[in-house]
């Protein structure tokens, strides 16, 4: 079985915070008017990455998951090299989360905001409404015949397609949801680092070492 082990930090309307472990194994994409299903092992959290030195196109996303308790609401982003199909993209998605049923009467102050550029000091790149993307209900009646629920095992990148850029250069970038209501946001930051780059400036031989562990009988 693929799968990736999502550990969301979830945190309620008091922002008190709870941090379950959810098996996800069914990772889908919307984009435009289609969903396509990817995956799951190009799933994860990481906060850097490696690239190649060719182009590559970032979308940020709103990302809905199936959970106990109610659907979450988190965001990330999809990292793709350009003409490539979405089926070899990575997704990247914040372990910060909120519980969707705790956002849905007041969408329309999300929004959605992304950032590139030197982490010290970053540029808005863009951003948009989340209620002007496609209605987290509406992907989940279209996947599960349930506007307020996903089935098990699942989580849904919604992209933000205006707001997709391509670059060449290893930088950072964040993608930011601010709730207006309740004042508080969601962001996850990757660093993209290119596979030129080598933090040895003269990589040494691998070393044969053991710990304090005692007499070791070495099978070499």
């Amino acid at each position: 079985m693929s799968f990736y082990l999502y550990r969301p930090h979830i945190a309620g309307p008091s922002n008190n915070i709870t941090t379950p472990d959810i098996i996800i194994d069914r990772v889908a994409i919307h984009t435009g008017n289609t969903t396509q299903l990817v995956p799951s092992n190009q799933l994860s959290s990481q906060v850097e990455i490696q690239l190649t030195n060719e182009p590559f196109e970032a979308t940020p996303c709103y990302v809905l998951v199936a959970a106990g308790g109610g659907v979450l609401f988190s965001t990330g982003i999809i990292i793709n090299s350009s003409g490539h199909s979405l089926g070899s993209a990575q997704m990247l998605v914040s372990r910060s989360a909120w519980r969707f049923i705790n956002l849905s009467k007041h969408l329309s102050t999300l929004e959605l905001t992304t950032y590139n550029g030197r982490a010290a000091n970053p540029k808005v790149c863009g951003n948009q409404a989340i209620n002007e993307l496609q209605e987290p209900s509406d992907i989940m009646e279209q996947i599960s015949g349930n506007r307020e629920a996903l089935p098990r095992g699942t989580m849904v990148f919604c992209c933000a397609d205006q707001l997709r850029y391509t670059t060449t250069s290893p930088e950072s970038l964040a993608v930011c949801i601010e709730d207006g209501t309740l004042q508080r946001n969601l962001t996850h930051r990757i660093q993209i680092l290119s596979t030129e780059a080598d933090r040895w400036s003269n990589r040494p031989l691998p070393r044969y070492t053991v710990g304090p562990a005692g007499d070791v009988e070495h099978y070499i």
